[in-house]
């Protein structure tokens, strides 16, 4: 598919063409660094992307077949109803992921002509049909139906109410406001508002002079669009507050059936049928063709056109083929390279390249490498970065900045200092004075005198340290010695044999102690506190 897009400041014309995914684009861009950069260029890139894989027709539905349709789309659903004229049904679709399949079917339209227009309101989910009815011409009046949704019914809808118009005329576009009150367009240039409750006019119209409408939409600053019929010239009207305000898609010979406006922007989508027959895209603040898609078949004739702006969809209805073809509505994504270095992209997405655009939801891995000379200094504009890759889910218009700085040269290493000089000997420090001799402790009351002999002892202490020696004096004729024990608490402590003399003990812990000798039980008791 050869796809044209124009520059809106008249600077050039450009041809993108379609070419198979590759698995990394490889692009080299040397800048001057700048660390600082701003957002460019429109929301998303001009032009939508077909996908053909996601084509559908009415084979499915238990017609086998619509043709001469108009389009429609629920956003909170992404459901797609498609109003077939030849047979007077209204056919649901689902996207399950990957393909559109036939959900259900809206029947029971009283008409003798082909049907002609279909809008959903994306608040109620709630279906406006128009099929066509001329007064003059074939004596059927215009009808115009609404249905709301109803799960025990087995299309999922049922009908609120029919209007019938009265007087002559051809009714054929209809459109909700950005309110989400319904309007339909008569061929006498009258554009007229409905209830939403009853279907019955509001008194409340916009005339139109020297254009005989084809349809009509509304964008979400309330301006009005009209396309003309096959035989007027005026191509697309744009209405503010019911007054003339510009005029653009003139040439002659425009058979301009669809209109959809994208909410919040100054986006219009068109398909003509003559002249150059094909999707226009169109910037309504200044009247400027944006892109151009040709039907990539000669047999194909595009007579309707919706807008998904949840999901950055575009359908077209395609009368020559007798299929919904869809559009993906890019994402415009910048990406620079300041100093020296390459970037290379990946993206899944098989019908796009790492370019200027992508799908929404989109994920595209960056990976950065740096050039001879250069250092990698990081991303701006990324949030998952990991090293050198950057990891972008695309989601709005998105720029993304790689950076690379000069690689700075090793310095020539500086000159030996000179050997410093010897520090002088630091003077000894005085000697510690000497700590005092604790008191002594008093001298523990002499022990009785018993049978084996006589013992006195004496207690010192120093700090904590205690010492105990005792002096024994036998008064055993039997033996030159005596065996002493000493018990603490009850329990045996030390023990040994001692003559005349003096017993040293040693040191002892605090607590109550008996001295026993020859194991009898007179016995001195030492207290030690």
């Amino acid at each position: 598919m050869d796809f044209k897009t124009e520059d809106k400041h008249g600077e050039g014309t450009h041809k993108m063409l379609s070419r198979p995914r590759k698995r990394f684009t490889y692009a080299t861009v040397a800048m001057t660094l700048a660390l600082v950069f701003a957002m460019t260029g429109s929301a998303y890139a001009t032009g939508p992307i077909e996908i053909p894989s996601q084509a559908f027709t009415g084979s499915s539905t238990p017609n086998g077949s619509f043709k001469d349709s108009q389009v429609a789309v629920d956003e909170a659903t992404g459901d797609v109803f498609v109003l077939d004229k030849a047979h007077g049904t209204v056919d649901r679709f689902h996207f399950n992921g990957t393909a559109y399949q036939y959900v259900s079917q809206i029947t029971g339209f009283s008409f003798e002509a082909p049907g002609n227009a279909i809008a959903i309101d994306q608040t109620t989910g709630e279906l406006y049909v128009l099929p066509w009815g001329c007064q003059e011409c074939s004596s059927v009046p215009g009808k115009f139906y609404s249905f709301e949704p109803d799960p025990v019914e087995p299309s999922g809808y049922k009908q609120k109410w029919v209007h019938e118009f009265t007087g002559a005329g051809q009714y054929d576009g209809a459109a909700l406001d950005s309110a989400g009150l319904p309007w339909v367009a008569n061929s006498f240039g009258a554009i007229v508002q409905l209830s939403v409750a009853t279907g019955e006019p509001t008194g409340k119209s916009i005339t139109v002079s020297g254009v005989t409408p084809v349809n009509i939409a509304f964008d979400s600053a309330g301006a009005l669009y009209v396309t003309a019929d096959e035989f007027a010239s005026s191509g697309i009207e744009k209405y503010v507050g019911g007054a003339f305000d510009l005029q653009f898609g003139t040439g002659g010979g425009h058979r301009n059936w669809g209109l959809a406006s994208e909410p919040g922007t100054d986006r219009l989508f068109n398909v003509s049928t003559q002249i150059e027959a094909g999707l226009e895209e169109w910037d309504t603040s200044s009247g400027t063709r944006l892109a151009f898609d040709a039907p990539s078949s000669g047999s194909s004739n595009y007579t309707g056109v919706a807008f998904d702006a949840a999901h950055r969809r575009v359908f077209v209805a395609d009368e020559g083929t007798q299929e919904i073809r869809v559009f993906a509505l890019p994402f415009e994504f910048n990406l620079n390279v300041t100093g020296e270095g390459a970037v290379e992209c990946e993206t899944a997405t098989e019908f796009e390249t790492c370019a200027n655009s992508y799908e929404k939801g989109s994920v595209v891995t960056l990976k950065a490498t740096e050039s001879a000379g250069s250092v990698f200094a990081g991303w701006l504009g990324c949030k998952h970065v990991s090293a050198n890759t950057c990891v972008v889910t695309v989601n709005a218009a998105t720029e993304v900045t790689a950076v690379f700085l000069k690689e700075g040269k090793e310095g020539t290493q500086g000159k030996e200092g000179k050997t410093g000089l010897a520090g002088s000997l630091g003077k000894e420090g005085p000697a510690g004075s000497q700590g005092k001799e604790g008191p002594q402790g008093k001298e523990g009351p002499a022990g009785k005198e018993g049978p084996a002999g006589k013992v006195t002892c004496q207690v010192k202490q120093k700090g904590k340290k205690v010492k105990v020696t005792c002096t024994v004096k036998s008064t055993s004729a039997r033996s030159s010695s005596l065996h002493w024990s000493l018990t603490r608490h009850g329990r045996a402590y030390r023990r040994g044999t001692v003559g005349h003399g003096r017993l040293d003990l040693g040191q002892l812990s605090p607590g109550h102690y008996q001295l026993h000798l020859n194991g009898q039980k007179a016995a001195t008791s030492i207290v030690i506190g």
